[in-house]
């Protein structure tokens, strides 16, 4: 008698929908991600510079913390973000992701970005440019630190993590008092904060 055939079917994992490890140099505006894309390109707002410098993107004119988002449409409220960025010794935030984009107009801006301020790790929910801030708890204030982001709609869960993703320096979870979209990207306040790599995954 033959014995039945098994077949192996390998678990499927998330889907890469984009990837921008920020190669090349120019302005972040209309740029299409590097590796990976849906077709969309980068959005910058309001005039502010967002600058790819080989390996890396910086903003060069925005010297307020009540700062704008550099977004890109990646066509769904569910997925994972990893946002690679380099911390700096600065009391004041710098750079890091945002979710939930819907407006990033001057003093109208509808968003929330996961950062670090002399407060640590945060969530500030900007509604209309009403500022809601969560803080999280301390993580590092230099190196390359990696910020992933769950969301599922308006949930959210947290990890920030050393660059190689090994080390976990704090985790939790988070629930937006603004509606989610399927925009999101990154905030930076001026060059000393740079964001090194940029994934969204479903």
């Amino acid at each position: 008698m033959t014995p039945p055939t098994v077949q192996f079917i390998p678990a499927s994992g998330p889907t890469l929908l984009i990837h921008d490890a920020f190669g090349g140099t120019g302005g972040l505006s209309g740029r299409t991600p590097d590796t990976v894309d849906n077709g969309n390109t980068w959005t910058t707002y309001n005039g502010e510079t967002y600058t790819v410098g080989s390996g890396h993107v910086i903003a060069s004119n925005d010297t307020s913390d009540f700062s704008k988002s550099a977004d890109i449409d990646v066509g769904t409220s569910t997925y994972t973000l990893k946002c690679l960025y380099t911390a700096n010794g600065s009391t004041s935030s710098r750079c890091g992701a945002t979710i939930a984009v819907s407006n990033a107009t001057d003093s109208n801006e509808t968003f929330a970005k996961f950062d670090r301020s002399s407060g640590g790790f945060r969530c500030v929910e900007y509604s209309s440019g009403s500022a809601l801030v969560t803080n999280f708890g301390s993580i590092p204030t230099v190196g390359n630190l990696l910020i992933v982001l769950d969301v599922s709609g308006a949930s959210v869960n947290y990890s920030v993590f050393d660059s190689t993703e090994t080390t976990t320096h704090i985790s939790g979870s988070h629930t937006l008092s603004i509606a989610a979209t399927n925009r999101c990207g990154i905030n930076s306040v001026d060059s000393s904060g740079k964001v090194l790599d940029f994934k969204v995954y479903a």
